[in-house]
C-alpha cells in the first residue's frame, strides 16, 4: 500500500501499509549481533508473544542489519553489483523471518484476529559516506534531504479486518498517523490532542485519506520549511545534510532473474496461508497489475513544463507531486499565488512551535543495555530478569 494524494513518505509520509516502530540505534563499539543470534532473539519473540493476554497485545520485531550467508548471496548470482547482491541477500533474510512470523500466527490460531505492519522509516542513502547502496529512484534525493526520495517510504499492512484488499494504496498518511490509526482499530480510546491522524476507517474501505497537509520541517532559525499541502510541496533553504539533491540509484534493468516474480509469490510459504484471507484467486495477470500500480515511472509525466532549477538556498521551490512525483519540474515562478497561500498557512503554524526541552534520564545510559543505544522506558531486560523501570 502506500501515500495519499501524492504517494509521500514516512519519517514524513509513510506509505500506508507497515510497520510499528523505528530503526534500533547502536553504537559503534559492540559487534552487530550474528544472524544466528537475530534468528534466535525472533524464535524466542516467537515463542512469547501469545503468551500476552489479554488482546489487544503487540509484538513488535526491530531487526538489527540481517547477516546473510553466502548460500544465500549465492541465490542472486545474476545481480552484478556484488554491494546490490548482498543488500538483496540481507532483504530475503527479513523476508524469510516475516515468513516465519506468518506462519507461526496461523499456527496458533491467531492470524485471523491480527493486523501485521511492516514500514520503513526513510529513503535509503545512495550516495556519500553513508551509503548502503540502497535506491529511491527515480524518486529525487535520498536520507536526510527534503526531496521524495529522502521522505517517502514505503510499506505493507495486512489485516482480515481490511474489507478492501489487494490493492495499492495512494493514501496520505504521515508517520504520526499509525499510533491512533491502530489504536482506533483495537479499540483503545486515546486522547485528542494527538498529533496523529486516525486513518483506519479510510485504509479499511479505501476512502479518501483525512489528512491533506504534513509539515515535514520547520526550523526559524534557518528558515528551513518543507512542507506539503493538498499536492503542492513548498522546499525554501532546505538542500538537506547530504547535499546529494539529484536522482540516485538508477538500477540496471537489463539484468535476468532466476525466477519469475509470480513463481516465487506462489512457491513462497505464506502463499497458501494469506490465500485462505483472499476475497478471490489472485492470478498472474493481477499480481502483475499491482505491482505495476506500485512502480513509479517519471517517463509518463509532462517532460515540456517549463520550469526553473531546484536550489532552494537562494530561491523557494514548488512542486506538485500527484502530476510530478519525481520533483522534475520546479513551479514556483509559475505559481505565485500557491506560494503566497502556502506561507500564510506556515506563518499560522509557527505560533504553536514551542522548544522541546526535555532533561535526559540516566536509566537510558547505554551501559545499561551492553553499550547499545535502545528503548527503555519500559523494562529493562538483564541475563536473569526483567526489571520493571
Amino acid at each position: 500500500m502506500a501515500n495519499t494524494e501524492p504517494p509521500s513518505p514516512m519519517g514524513s509520509k509513510s506509505r500506508a501499509a507497515a510497520a510499528i516502530g523505528s530503526e534500533k540505534m547502536a553504537n559503534t563499539e559492540p559487534p552487530s549481533p550474528t544472524d544466528s543470534e537475530n534468528r534466535a532473539a525472533a524464535a524466542t519473540g516467537l515463542e512469547k508473544m501469545t503468551d500476552i493476554k489479554p488482546p489487544p497485545s503487540r509484538l513488535f520485531r526491530n531487526r538489527d542489519a540481517a547477516a546473510a550467508p553466502l548460500a544465500i548471496a549465492k541465490k542472486f548470482k545474476y545481480i552484478r553489483n556484488r554491494q546490490r547482491r548482498l543488500f538483496v541477500s540481507m532483504t530475503h533474510v527479513l523476508d524469510e523471518e516475516i515468513g516465519q512470523l506468518i506462519d507461526t500466527l496461523d499456527s496458533r490460531q491467531i492470524l485471523n484476529n491480527t493486523v501485521i505492519v511492516f514500514i520503513a522509516d526513510n529513503g535509503g542513502m545512495a550516495e556519500g559516506h553513508m551509503r548502503n547502496f540502497a535506491s529511491n529512484y527515480p524518486l529525487r534525493g535520498q536520507k536526510l534531504g527534503p526531496f521524495e526520495g529522502g521522505i517517502r517510504a514505503v510499506g505493507i499492512i495486512w489485516s482480515p479486518e481490511i474489507q478492501s484488499r489487494h490493492r495499492i494504496s495512494h493514501q496520505l498518511m504521515h508517520t504520526a498517523d499509525w499510533l491512533p490509526t491502530l489504536a482506533a482499530m483495537a479499540s483503545i480510546e486515546l486522547p485528542d490532542n494527538l498529533d496523529g491522524i486516525n486513518l483506519w476507517p479510510a485504509l479499511s474501505t479505501n476512502k479518501p485519506s483525512p489528512r491533506t497537509e504534513i509539515l515535514h520541517n520547520s526550523n526559524p532559525l534557518t528558515k528551513s520549511i518543507v512542507y506539503f499541502n493538498d499536492g503542492w510541496k513548498f522546499i525554501q533553504n532546505s538542500q538537506g545534510l547530504t547535499n546529494h539533491t539529484g536522482w540516485m540509484g538508477k538500477l540496471p534493468n537489463n539484468e535476468t532473474q532466476s525466477l519469475n516474480y509470480f513463481t516465487s509469490l506462489n512457491t513462497s510459504k505464506t502463499w497458501p496461508i494469506l490465500s485462505e484471507f483472499a476475497e478471490f484467486h489472485l492470478n498472474e495477470t493481477k499480481i502483475v497489475s499491482l505491482r505495476n500500480d506500485a512502480t513509479i515511472s517519471c517517463e509518463k509525466f509532462n517532460s515540456k513544463l517549463t520550469s526553473v532549477p531546484c536550489n532552494s538556498t537562494t530561491l523557494p521551490c514548488l512542486f506538485h507531486i500527484p502530476s510530478d512525483p519525481c520533483e522534475l519540474h520546479n513551479l514556483a515562478p509559475l505559481y505565485p499565488e500557491i506560494l503566497g497561500q502556502i506561507r500564510n498557512k506556515i506563518n499560522q503554524q509557527h505560533p504553536t512551535m514551542f522548544p522541546i526541552n526535555v532533561p535526559g534520564n540516566t536509566r537510558s545510559d547505554p551501559r545499561h543495555f551492553n553499550n547499545t543505544w535502545t528503548f527503555w522506558s519500559d523494562v529493562i531486560v538483564t541475563s536473569e530478569k526483567f526489571t520493571e523501570l
